[in-house]
């Protein structure tokens, strides 16, 4: 694991040590437990004992399930040096990524979302239109509530959307009958096969193929989405 140099924002301490810059869910399988866990990019003091949640370039590799995740914190600010970088990491693979679906993420909850989507067998072109189709409900139920962020979130056998507010995390239900109109209306774009390329497909990308526009794999933070009344 490759050595990261880190100052503690409390006390200024300077700490080297080491992360995973990369991820292969079949044979680091207790890497995968940490990374849900919160532990995989926990920072700790070892002076004051302040601790954060880092965030740096990162790829999560599913060889079984065909599908790769790289997390890029900073693509907007710097995106054709992070391309490049992306670049020289696929180069360095000796397969080929013809069949992977090969997604980016710009934060570690858009991360464990975008895992948990593409393990459920999920596309994640319909649950990110089936996420905006949701905000119309949430919003007309909670008019006055901005939203922070919101997430797929399967617990017990149910699958829902994680709603993040100022106050409080609300769980919605995740409804098939939208799934099933998503998958019906825009049927023939989303017979595109996007194998073989990375894309980051989020808010932006939904909301185009909702309004009837081309979808382009824009860079946007489902973050930036808020509610009025």
């Amino acid at each position: 694991m490759p050595e990261l140099h880190l100052t503690c924002p409390v006390c200024q301490t300077q700490v080297d040590k080491d992360y995973p810059t990369h991820l292969n869910s079949k044979t680091q399988s207790p890497l995968v437990r940490d990374l849900f866990e919160g532990q995989l990019f926990r920072f700790e003091c070892p002076t004051c004992g302040a601790e954060r949640q880092l965030t740096y370039q990162f790829l999560y590799h599913n060889p079984q399930a065909a599908y790769m995740i790289f997390l890029l914190p900073h693509y907007l600010e710097d995106k054709d040096r992070l391309e490049d970088d992306l670049e020289q990491i696929l180069e360095g693979l000796n397969f080929s990524l013809d069949h992977y679906q090969l997604r980016l993420v710009t934060t570690v909850p858009e991360l464990l979302e975008k895992i948990q989507i593409l393990e459920s067998g999920h596309d994640d072109r319909i649950i990110e239109a089936v996420k905006i189709l949701t905000d119309g409900l949430f919003a007309t139920e909670k008019p006055d509530t901005p939203v922070k962020a919101r997430y797929y979130y399967p617990s017990k056998g149910a699958e829902r959307i994680l709603y993040v507010t100022d106050q409080d995390q609300i769980l919605v239900d995740l409804h098939q009958k939208l799934i099933d109109f998503v998958k019906g209306k825009y049927r023939k774009i989303l017979e595109e096969d996007l194998r073989g390329d990375f894309h980051y497909i989020g808010y932006r990308w939904a909301l185009d193929l909702l309004e009837g526009k081309k979808p382009e794999s824009q860079l946007a933070s489902d973050n930036e989405i808020a509610y009025t009344s």
